[in-house]
């Protein structure tokens, strides 16, 4: 997950850095380096692992092992 500073206040909101922001999801292949699944955009302030749900990313990635960091502690994902 990262967040992207955004305008558009209808999907933005004030994240941690106090700066208007959304959160994405994304999922890149370790071995290819290119991009497997891209999560909806959502806003800044949603935590990371209620994102990593409602964005679309776990759905589309399936049973896949994936690594995160430590913010996504009770996701099944390999931290």
């Amino acid at each position: 997950g990262t967040l992207v500073p955004t305008r558009d206040h209808t999907v933005a909101e004030q994240s941690k850095n106090y700066r208007y922001s959304t959160n994405h999801q994304v999922v890149i292949d370790a071995d290819t380096r290119l991009v497997v699944v891209v999560g909806r955009p959502l806003a800044g302030n949603r935590n990371d692992c209620k994102a990593w749900e409602e964005s679309g990313a776990k759905a589309a990635g399936g049973r896949t092992m994936t690594i995160a960091d430590g913010g996504y502690p009770g996701t099944g994902l390999v931290m």
